[in-house]
């Protein structure tokens, strides 16, 4: 869902079409918290994107207890999950972005 909605940018309804998309786009970003029990084991993380994400960043001062580097899993992305794992225990926190 878009936090920018506008009846008309331009005189083009085709264009304005592609400007909301692209918007929708560059603003389509979920945060996520996930555990990993086990150090190395990947875990199954589910998101609300309905796209596969292009990629996550960690949330920085977000990690609960985790103090580990997050990376990405051997199992590929899709459109409902994706899968991620850290060097150390914890609870870690990511942004995803469409």
């Amino acid at each position: 869902m878009s936090l920018f909605r506008a009846s008309r940018l331009t005189d083009d309804p085709q264009l304005d079409q592609d400007i909301q998309s692209l918007f929708d786009d560059v603003n389509s970003n979920e945060y996520i918290e996930f555990t990993v029990a086990v150090a190395g084991t990947e875990v199954t993380v589910p998101h609300n994107l309905e796209h596969i994400p292009r990629y996550f960043k960690m949330a920085g001062s977000e990690i609960a207890n985790g103090q580990g580097v997050v990376y990405s899993g051997s199992t590929a992305w899709n459109a409902v999950n994706i899968y991620l794992t850290a060097t150390i225990a914890g609870t870690y926190a990511v942004i995803l972005r469409r």
